[in-house]
């Protein structure tokens, strides 16, 4: 059994998350995040690693040699009322803390975080799960926090990643689809020079070939028409106005199949008996 999930953010009609870019200024209402925090059962929480490094009090945790620890559950609580929750799969954040406003901290780990780590977490009195070998399943981690803690509901607070992630493995409503908006967090699009370098800084840390982002969709265009694609289906693919469109651009990838149209009509026009 999972715990029942509630995305609990602030935002906008056109959504701006930053709350200091809300306009006009008069709309923005100090402590309505918290309030509905409250509203919704005030219960056990989860952010992801860069929200949850906000919280942290030390820089790092010193090396640790000359013990190990077993990769199983580590709680130093059972009874709280809430826990708040910090995915990281790396076991990037020293803590210095045991707990933030007085919920408990568990951390989510993989099982390749390092002993040093858990000696930290020990020291801070942190509790942890590790969900994953290499990286976080985040249905497992779910499975875990019900089962050993009994979570059943849970407000995932941020950030944009961590959210996104369980966007990504949430089963989608019965007839209907999800569908994704790319934007920034302050409301504005994805500037697509952005897009760009980003995808240029994938591809080069994959070792791919440096091809343009804008270039893929060239690429798909011509495995449509090569799979035997029509001009209409494909033009409706990658969103021109017309076929037509498609079709000057692209017809010189239809010259292939010359010859088999030439070979329908004689095979048409030949007499049968």
């Amino acid at each position: 059994m999972r715990p029942y999930v509630i995305c609990h953010m602030n935002t906008s009609v056109d959504g701006r998350i930053w709350h200091s870019r809300w306009r006009p200024a008069a709309n923005r209402d100090a402590g309505l995040f918290e309030r509905i925090h409250q509203e919704l059962g005030n219960g056990s929480w989860l952010i992801g690693r860069v929200t949850g490094s906000e919280y942290a009090k030390a820089k790092a945790y010193p090396a640790y040699i000359g013990e190990t620890f077993p990769r199983e559950p580590w709680f130093v609580r059972r009874d709280a009322a809430a826990y708040g929750i910090a995915l990281d799969a790396r076991g990037k954040i020293a803590w210095g803390r045991s707990d933030i406003g007085g919920d408990p901290i568990v951390a989510v780990l993989t099982k390749q975080v390092s002993d040093a780590h858990l000696a930290g977490l020990h020291r801070d009195g942190v509790s942890y799960i590790f969900a994953g070998e290499r990286e976080l399943d985040l249905r497992l981690a779910l499975e875990i926090l019900n089962r050993e803690l009994g979570i059943e509901r849970l407000l995932l607070e941020g950030g944009g990643k961590s959210n996104g992630s369980f966007l990504r493995v949430a089963r989608p409503w019965p007839g209907r689809r999800r569908r994704s908006c790319i934007i920034l967090a302050d409301g504005s699009p994805y500037p697509p020079d952005k897009l760009s370098r980003d995808w240029l800084r994938i591809a080069t840390s994959r070792k791919l070939p440096r091809v343009m982002f804008h270039a893929l969709r060239h690429s798909q265009v011509s495995a449509l028409i090569a799979a035997g694609l029509d001009i209409v289906a494909v033009s409706r693919r990658i969103g021109h106005a017309s076929p037509a469109v498609t079709l000057a651009v692209y017809a010189h990838l239809f010259e292939s199949k010359d010859d088999a149209a030439a070979a329908a009509i004689e095979a048409a026009m030949r007499p049968r008996g």
